[in-house]
């Protein structure tokens, strides 16, 4: 029987709740689950580990969950401020876990970023249709609900995809996989992306370090992202529609079920 591996790339300390909520929707599922964290962010820079003492002991202590921090610097593009040599570091960085993992063709491999988080029963029945489907379909690109800004900002027109559940073969005979965006589009939504829900400061690193750095460097201070936030505003595409519906609890069908373990934890100025 193949294998099911579900690999997640992090980056900062805030995405372990997202990291946590997808070992509790995914943890009966897998037989891997491995977190990735690179020596060099999206923009080129070099950059420490971060994320492995914060990986709390009962996650440490199950034999399926696996950390690896994956050194590409000596592979990385020049890191002149350009988006595509940004978007190639982050492809690189998407294919690192390959260094740490080997993959036979059959796997099953589920691929997400740290902030999208899936639900237990969709995935669970296509994991299902990758190994025995008819149609028979290699890889399956997941929509997901938005969430931005605050747990209980729903962006109600944001039609999103990225994650995907496929064979390992299917991205491994890419000559350059994003283990991403690739595949037959689910219809049903399938988890939630937890946009920019972070602190002020947090969005502060993120908006200098990641793949798209360069083009919005004149967002780059706090004043520009409260405003951001408070205005309800989406600067990164103005043209864009952009309807919030502001949730009133978190145990609506927009979020994964085990948001209700953490729920008490999350600091009410990420919620409201």
């Amino acid at each position: 029987m193949s294998r099911v591996i579900f690999r997640t790339i992090v980056s900062s300390p805030h995405e372990l709740n997202f990291v946590y909520l997808n070992w509790l929707e995914l943890r009966d599922l897998v037989d891997v689950f491995l977190i990735t964290e690179a020596d060099v962010t999206h923009s080129g820079v070099l950059r420490e580990p971060v994320f492995e003492d914060v990986i709390p002991k009962e996650m440490r202590d199950c034999p399926k969950v696996k950390y690896s921090f994956c050194k590409i610097e000596k592979e990385k593009v020049h890191p002149e401020k350009s988006p595509k040599n940004f978007h190639s570091n982050e492809q690189l960085i998407r294919n690192s876990f390959r260094s740490v993992l080997e993959l036979a063709d059959e796997d099953i491999v589920i691929s997400c970023d740290a902030d999208e988080v899936l639900f237990e029963g969709r995935i669970k029945l296509l994991i299902k249709k990758v190994r025995f489907g008819r149609p028979f379909a290699e890889s399956y690109c997941l929509r997901l609900f938005q969430v931005i800004y605050r747990y209980s900002y729903y962006w109600k027109d944001c039609d999103f995809r990225g994650p995907t559940v496929s064979t390992a073969r299917f991205f491994l005979r890419q000559s350059k996989p994003q283990w991403r965006y690739d595949g037959r589009f689910t219809l049903i939504k399938s988890g939630t992306h937890f946009s920019w829900v972070m602190s002020f400061n947090d969005m502060l690193k993120k908006i200098r370090s990641y793949a798209h750095s360069s083009e919005f460097e004149h967002l780059a201070n706090l004043e520009s992202l409260s405003a951001m936030v408070k205005n309800l505003k989406y600067p990164f595409e103005p043209e864009r529609n952009f309807t919030i519906v502001k949730q009133k609890n978190l145990r609506t069908r927009i979020y994964p079920n085990s948001l209700a373990v953490i729920e008490n934890s999350i600091p009410q100025e990420l919620i409201k």
